[in-house]
Protein backbone atom coordinates (compact mmCIF):
# COMPACT_ATOMS: atom_id res chain seq x y z
CA UNK A 1 0.00 0.00 0.00
CA UNK A 2 1.55 3.21 -0.74
CA UNK A 3 2.69 5.47 1.86
CA UNK A 4 0.95 8.68 2.80
CA UNK A 5 2.67 11.60 2.82
CA UNK A 6 2.07 14.36 5.40
CA UNK A 7 1.43 17.87 6.05
CA UNK A 8 4.51 18.14 7.94
CA UNK A 9 6.68 16.13 5.61
CA UNK A 10 5.45 17.67 2.40
CA UNK A 11 6.64 21.24 3.85
CA UNK A 12 9.84 20.31 4.73
CA UNK A 13 10.18 18.81 1.26
CA UNK A 14 9.27 21.49 -0.37
CA UNK A 15 11.27 23.92 1.83
CA UNK A 16 14.23 21.45 0.93
CA UNK A 17 13.48 22.02 -2.68
CA UNK A 18 13.48 25.71 -3.06
CA UNK A 19 16.73 26.14 -1.54
CA UNK A 20 18.86 24.03 -3.37
CA UNK A 21 18.90 26.29 -6.66
CA UNK A 22 20.40 29.36 -3.94
CA UNK A 23 22.91 26.38 -2.91
CA UNK A 24 23.64 25.52 -5.96
CA UNK A 25 24.92 29.25 -6.52
CA UNK A 26 26.49 29.66 -3.53
CA UNK A 27 29.05 26.92 -4.19
CA UNK A 28 29.80 29.34 -7.53
CA UNK A 29 29.71 28.48 -11.79
CA UNK A 30 31.06 25.30 -11.26
CA UNK A 31 29.14 23.48 -9.12
CA UNK A 32 26.22 24.62 -10.74
CA UNK A 33 27.50 23.47 -14.30
CA UNK A 34 28.51 20.29 -12.92
CA UNK A 35 24.55 19.08 -11.95
CA UNK A 36 23.43 17.44 -15.65
CA UNK A 37 20.00 16.87 -16.18
CA UNK A 38 18.23 13.80 -17.67
CA UNK A 39 15.29 12.34 -18.66
CA UNK A 40 13.39 9.96 -16.41
CA UNK A 41 14.02 7.04 -19.19
CA UNK A 42 17.52 7.50 -19.46
CA UNK A 43 18.18 8.17 -15.66
CA UNK A 44 18.23 4.16 -15.04
CA UNK A 45 16.72 0.88 -16.03
CA UNK A 46 13.28 0.49 -14.63
CA UNK A 47 13.19 -1.69 -11.82
CA UNK A 48 10.16 -4.73 -12.01
CA UNK A 49 7.57 -3.32 -9.90
CA UNK A 50 5.72 -6.72 -9.93
CA UNK A 51 7.13 -9.54 -11.29
CA UNK A 52 10.70 -11.21 -9.98
CA UNK A 53 13.84 -10.09 -11.00
CA UNK A 54 14.12 -13.63 -12.72
CA UNK A 55 10.58 -13.41 -14.62
CA UNK A 56 11.43 -9.32 -15.19
CA UNK A 57 14.64 -10.74 -17.41
CA UNK A 58 12.26 -13.81 -19.10
CA UNK A 59 9.27 -11.37 -20.04
CA UNK A 60 12.21 -9.10 -21.39
CA UNK A 61 13.96 -11.97 -23.09
CA UNK A 62 10.38 -13.13 -24.48
CA UNK A 63 9.93 -9.77 -25.70
CA UNK A 64 13.28 -9.67 -27.54
CA UNK A 65 12.65 -12.76 -29.30
CA UNK A 66 9.31 -11.97 -29.91
CA UNK A 67 9.58 -8.45 -31.66
CA UNK A 68 12.74 -7.57 -32.83
CA UNK A 69 14.38 -4.70 -33.74
CA UNK A 70 13.91 -4.67 -37.38
CA UNK A 71 16.13 -2.17 -40.28
CA UNK A 72 14.71 0.97 -38.70
CA UNK A 73 11.57 -0.11 -37.03
CA UNK A 74 11.99 -0.59 -33.18
CA UNK A 75 11.49 -3.70 -31.34
CA UNK A 76 9.90 -4.18 -27.84
CA UNK A 77 12.99 -4.09 -26.21
CA UNK A 78 13.69 -0.63 -27.56
CA UNK A 79 10.06 0.93 -27.02
CA UNK A 80 10.20 -0.46 -23.52
CA UNK A 81 7.54 -3.32 -23.46
CA UNK A 82 8.52 -5.13 -21.01
CA UNK A 83 8.53 -2.53 -18.31
CA UNK A 84 4.80 -1.23 -19.39
CA UNK A 85 3.96 -5.43 -19.74
CA UNK A 86 5.15 -5.19 -15.89
CA UNK A 87 2.64 -2.17 -15.22
CA UNK A 88 -0.05 -3.65 -17.18
CA UNK A 89 -0.17 -7.28 -15.44
CA UNK A 90 -0.11 -5.41 -12.23
CA UNK A 91 -3.08 -3.67 -12.69
CA UNK A 92 -4.71 -6.51 -14.41
CA UNK A 93 -7.16 -9.09 -12.59
CA UNK A 94 -5.42 -11.92 -10.76
CA UNK A 95 -5.97 -14.61 -13.77
CA UNK A 96 -4.00 -12.68 -15.99
CA UNK A 97 -1.28 -12.10 -13.47
CA UNK A 98 -1.39 -15.80 -12.93
CA UNK A 99 -1.15 -16.59 -16.69
CA UNK A 100 2.05 -14.36 -17.24
CA UNK A 101 3.80 -15.73 -13.82
CA UNK A 102 2.72 -19.42 -14.59
CA UNK A 103 4.24 -19.03 -17.42
CA UNK A 104 7.35 -17.07 -16.86
CA UNK A 105 8.39 -19.10 -13.90
CA UNK A 106 7.57 -22.38 -15.95
CA UNK A 107 10.12 -20.76 -18.88
CA UNK A 108 12.69 -20.61 -16.67
CA UNK A 109 12.00 -23.92 -15.44
CA UNK A 110 12.24 -25.63 -18.50
CA UNK A 111 15.33 -22.98 -19.34
CA UNK A 112 17.30 -24.14 -16.21
CA UNK A 113 15.90 -28.28 -16.58
CA UNK A 114 17.26 -28.56 -19.97
CA UNK A 115 20.45 -26.23 -20.28
CA UNK A 116 20.92 -25.36 -16.72
CA UNK A 117 20.60 -21.49 -17.24
CA UNK A 118 17.65 -18.99 -16.57
CA UNK A 119 15.77 -18.49 -19.75
CA UNK A 120 17.68 -14.87 -20.16
CA UNK A 121 20.76 -16.48 -20.75
CA UNK A 122 20.89 -19.34 -22.99
CA UNK A 123 21.57 -19.28 -26.90
CA UNK A 124 19.34 -17.88 -28.96
CA UNK A 125 19.26 -21.03 -30.37
CA UNK A 126 18.18 -22.85 -27.26
CA UNK A 127 15.46 -19.75 -26.82
CA UNK A 128 14.20 -20.72 -29.99
CA UNK A 129 13.53 -24.41 -28.70
CA UNK A 130 11.73 -23.56 -25.58
CA UNK A 131 9.15 -21.10 -27.66
CA UNK A 132 8.59 -24.01 -29.66
CA UNK A 133 4.70 -24.42 -28.39
CA UNK A 134 4.22 -21.17 -30.75
CA UNK A 135 5.02 -22.95 -33.75
CA UNK A 136 2.11 -25.64 -33.13
CA UNK A 137 -1.12 -26.07 -35.18
CA UNK A 138 -3.95 -23.58 -33.97
CA UNK A 139 -6.27 -26.05 -31.90
CA UNK A 140 -9.96 -25.09 -30.49
CA UNK A 141 -9.33 -26.53 -27.63
CA UNK A 142 -7.43 -24.71 -25.43
CA UNK A 143 -4.16 -25.95 -23.95
CA UNK A 144 -3.83 -26.68 -20.26
CA UNK A 145 -0.10 -26.26 -20.89
CA UNK A 146 0.57 -22.81 -18.86
CA UNK A 147 3.94 -22.15 -20.97
CA UNK A 148 1.71 -22.47 -24.20
CA UNK A 149 -0.78 -20.35 -22.69
CA UNK A 150 1.61 -17.63 -21.46
CA UNK A 151 3.33 -17.69 -24.50
CA UNK A 152 -0.12 -17.29 -26.87
CA UNK A 153 -0.86 -14.47 -24.85
CA UNK A 154 2.35 -12.88 -24.62
CA UNK A 155 2.58 -12.96 -28.67
CA UNK A 156 -0.40 -10.77 -28.44
CA UNK A 157 0.72 -8.26 -25.73
CA UNK A 158 4.17 -7.84 -26.48
CA UNK A 159 2.82 -6.94 -30.44
CA UNK A 160 0.35 -4.76 -29.04
CA UNK A 161 2.60 -3.31 -26.51
CA UNK A 162 5.34 -2.62 -29.21
CA UNK A 163 3.27 -0.74 -32.35
CA UNK A 164 1.28 1.38 -29.55
CA UNK A 165 4.00 3.63 -28.37
CA UNK A 166 5.95 6.90 -29.81
CA UNK A 167 8.81 5.77 -30.85
CA UNK A 168 6.65 3.51 -33.37
CA UNK A 169 4.76 6.26 -34.55
CA UNK A 170 7.36 8.41 -35.17
CA UNK A 171 9.37 5.11 -37.14
CA UNK A 172 6.73 4.53 -39.22
CA UNK A 173 6.15 8.22 -39.87
CA UNK A 174 9.77 8.27 -41.07
CA UNK A 175 9.24 5.69 -43.09
CA UNK A 176 6.40 7.64 -44.66
CA UNK A 177 3.82 5.50 -43.00
CA UNK A 178 2.11 5.15 -46.31
CA UNK A 179 0.90 1.81 -48.11
CA UNK A 180 -1.43 -1.00 -47.26
CA UNK A 181 0.83 -2.13 -44.18
CA UNK A 182 1.53 0.84 -42.68
CA UNK A 183 -2.05 2.20 -43.00
CA UNK A 184 -3.48 2.59 -39.43
CA UNK A 185 0.03 2.73 -37.97
CA UNK A 186 0.09 5.76 -34.98
CA UNK A 187 -3.55 6.67 -35.43
CA UNK A 188 -4.32 6.50 -31.84
CA UNK A 189 -1.29 7.66 -30.41
CA UNK A 190 -1.46 11.27 -29.25
CA UNK A 191 1.25 13.33 -27.53
CA UNK A 192 0.02 14.16 -23.31
CA UNK A 193 1.82 17.61 -23.23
Amino acid sequence: MPEVMKRRRFIKTIASASALPAALAAQGPAAATALELASFDEAADPLPSFFTANQFAALTRVCGLLVPQYGEMPGAIETGAPAFLDFLISESPEDDQQIYTAGLDALNFQAALRFDKPFAEVAEAQAHELLAPLRRPWTPEPSSDPLTVFLQRAKDDVRTATVNTQLWAEAVASRGGSGRRMSGSGQYWLPLD
